[in-house]
């Protein structure tokens, strides 16, 4: 579990202040919180969180407080006792037109166990399932989502982007503390270099996962469950 303080003690090493006199600790921290949103806000994926939900009625579904944007809906989750048909299955992404050409009254269907999903990446904090959720407080999904983390004040806190993302976050770090004596010609340079390494590794880090996303062989536009 790596916290803010290494972050700080690599960032006061480069910087030749570990005594922290030019830049003190507080602030420091505050820039490693604020690095974490920047990566995330940047590139999503750096804090993607796994967490079971309570549906709301209905189709229409949002993501939990902090989070930005769905990535997947996984499975069916049944919190009681005696589980019923279905309460572990997986649920399948559709398109939403061809749940609306096949199944025009979808939004108002019977309840039941969640068979699919339905998601536009221009919406990115909204879903939509099917068929209607009854509001059970048994019937749960687990889903995937990414998620903003939260400001924090305090050394010893738990960063919560992706270890990938660590030597990024040194770097902003020397970024905003050089930045912060810009009027010196060679500490504006030394800022803006800190922040091209920082964005090169988070956007370098996108490009790579797009070419070793695995993708099933032969895989075809997944199909929609049966009416309920």
């Amino acid at each position: 579990m790596t916290t803010a303080t290494e972050i700080i003690n690599l960032a006061a090493v480069v910087l030749q202040d570990v005594s922290n006199v030019r830049w003190p600790r507080d602030e420091l921290v505050d820039w490693v919180s604020e690095g974490q949103r920047v990566i995330a806000t940047l590139s999503p994926e750096a804090y993607t969180v796994v967490e079971i939900v309570q549906p709301g009625v209905g189709t229409k579904q949002t993501l939990p407080s902090g989070g930005t944007r769905l990535v997947s809906v996984v499975r069916n989750i049944y919190a009681g006792s005696g589980a019923p048909t279905g309460s572990s299955r997986a649920v399948r992404l559709v398109d939403r037109a061809v749940l609306d050409a096949q199944y025009p009254d979808w939004h108002v269907a019977a309840s039941g166990y969640t068979q699919n999903y339905v998601f536009d990446k221009r919406n990115p904090k909204v879903y939509y399932i099917y068929p209607p959720h009854s509001g059970s407080t048994t019937q749960r999904l687990e889903i995937i989502y990414t998620k903003l983390p939260s400001t924090f004040t305090t050394e010893a806190t738990a960063l919560v982007v992706d270890e990938q993302y660590h030597t990024a976050l040194v770097d902003y770090v020397l970024y905003r503390a050089y930045l912060k004596d810009a009027e010196y010609t060679q500490n504006a340079e030394r800022a803006q270099l800190h922040y091209q390494a920082f964005a090169a590794v988070v956007s370098g880090k996108e490009a790579i996962d797009a070419t070793v996303e695995p993708t099933p062989a032969g895989s075809t536009r997944p199909g929609i469950g049966a009416p309920v």
